[in-house]
C-alpha cells in the first residue's frame, strides 16, 4: 500500500519505485508518504489496538526503512 497525503506537493514522480523493496519505507523528510507491504496488516491492528497513532511510532514499530529525498517537500496547509 503506498500512503501519499493529499496535502503535500509536488509529489516524486518516481516516488514508487524508491519506496518499493524489502519491507515498509518512508521518506526521510516527509514521513506521512511511505509504502506499507499487505503483510503489516496484523502488526498495524495490533498496533491500532492499543490505542496507538502515530505515524512515527509505526514507522519504528515497523521497521521502516528511510528513504533519501533530496528535495523540499511542501506541505500545501504551511503556505
Amino acid at each position: 500500500v503506498l500512503c501519499v497525503p493529499v496535502d503535500v506537493w509536488p509529489l516524486p514522480r518516481d516516488m514508487r519505485e524508491r519506496l518499493a523493496g524489502r519491507g515498509a519505507a518512508t521518506f526521510d523528510r516527509q514521513h506521512l508518504i511511505g509504502f506499507w507491504p499487505v503483510r503489516l496488516a496484523t502488526a498495524l491492528e495490533e498496533y491500532i489496538a492499543g490505542d496507538s497513532y502515530s505515524l512515527r511510532g509505526w514507522s519504528s514499530v515497523s521497521r521502516a526503512r528511510s528513504v533519501v529525498e533530496p528535495r523540499a517537500l511542501f506541505n500545501i496547509n504551511d503556505r
